[in-house]
């Protein structure tokens, strides 16, 4: 999301956004080399992560070119950290209500705009996803869906397929799942098994 501001000072005008740090670091010529690092270790600790940029702009650019090569060339300005904790008495309702809901056969996840990190680190404190449980997270890598490690020291995914472990959850971003629909004979075993979807669109 970004606003055209007007510098009262010099006059220019200037563009300021705000959004995902994926989307926004695309846009950006000057972002940190280790700044995913940074997001990834913030979203695993519960954060909901936005990244904000500015453009000096021209008039011939606000009047004469497409609102995409307005918002290419932007400079990054940092993060904005948003913590919302989970309440306890919320997460001992959510358990409840997730007792309730298994026992008629209904399975509960969590569907996300936010970092698919994020989403886990929140699943995992409403009881979502159990505790001493392995997460995957699947994501999209040049156009195919790959699978890897919430917590590095464990198994790979096919090692516990293999052994017929079922101790484990998978997360998938928006563009995983998206990939899987179309893709994936594995599809609806995925969804079975899936506990936390992140970077969802709207439908």
């Amino acid at each position: 999301m970004g606003v055209v501001v007007k510098d009262l000072d010099s006059g220019d005008n200037i563009l300021l956004c705000k959004g995902s740090p994926e989307m926004i670091t695309a846009r950006c010529v000057d972002a940190p080399a280790d700044l995913a690092k940074k997001v990834e270790d913030y979203s695993r600790r519960g954060y909901r992560v936005l990244a904000c940029s500015y453009k000096t702009l021209y008039e011939a650019e606000t009047t004469e070119q497409h609102i995409s090569e307005i918002e290419a060339g932007q400079n990054y300005l940092g993060l904005i950290l948003l913590n919302n904790k989970v309440k306890d008495n919320a997460c001992i309702v959510v358990n409840k209500l997730m007792y309730q809901l298994e026992r008629e056969k209904l399975k509960v996840i969590m569907s996300t705009g936010d970092d698919i990190n994020t989403g886990i680190s929140i699943a995992k404190k409403c009881g979502i996803i159990p505790n001493g449980y392995t997460i995957y997270i699947g994501d999209v890598v040049r156009g195919e869906l790959q699978w890897r490690n919430f917590d590095e020291t464990s198994p790979s995914l096919s090692e516990a397929i293999r052994t017929n472990d079922t101790t484990y959850k998978l997360a998938l971003t928006g563009a995983a799942y998206e990939v899987a629909r179309a893709n994936s004979t594995e599809f609806k075993q995925i969804l079975c098994t899936a506990a936390v979807f992140g970077r969802m669109s709207p439908i």
